[in-house]
């Protein structure tokens, strides 16, 4: 992968999933007055996952991308699941709370479909998520001014 070894790319898989995390964070307080806790709830179980697989990178790899022998597999597959439940939670609440265009379910689905359907096909899944978050970036609907928040 973009001519790195397996332990090198996964020493950079660390920072990444920490990044992920404190964008979920940052999306939830933006967005949680029109979203309530399903949302808070999608962004808790994407956490989760996100620790889950953090866990197993560093169990597998360590914190600088040697072997340690060990097999960290297990909870990098089941945070990836974990993870992907969240995120799913997080992008039917967020759509229903009609905080991107309508056309944003488009790229979530294009990465739900890709994530599914084969390994060889899962950067498409990141890049539905990144064409998504472009979208909530750069909406005009990005604080819906005509939905009234969601009770909490």
């Amino acid at each position: 992968m973009l001519g790195l070894t397996e332990g090198a790319a996964r020493a950079l898989l660390g920072p990444a999933l920490v990044l992920a995390s404190v964008g979920l964070w940052t999306l939830l307080r933006r967005y949680r007055a029109h979203t309530g806790r399903p949302a808070a709830a999608g962004v808790l179980l994407a956490q989760i996952g996100l620790l889950l697989m953090l866990a197993g990178n560093v169990v597998e790899f360590g914190l600088v991308g040697r072997e340690t022998g060990t097999d960290g597999a297990t909870l990098l597959g089941a945070g990836a699941l974990v993870s992907l439940a969240g995120l799913l939670g997080l992008g039917v609440v967020l759509i229903r709370a009609h905080v991107p265009p309508p056309w944003s379910s488009l790229p979530l689905a294009l990465g739900l479909v890709c994530f599914l359907g084969a390994l060889v096909l899962v950067p498409f899944f990141g890049l539905g998520l990144v064409l998504w978050g472009f979208v909530l970036l750069g909406s005009s609907a990005a604080t819906p001014a005509d939905s009234e928040p969601a009770p909490t």
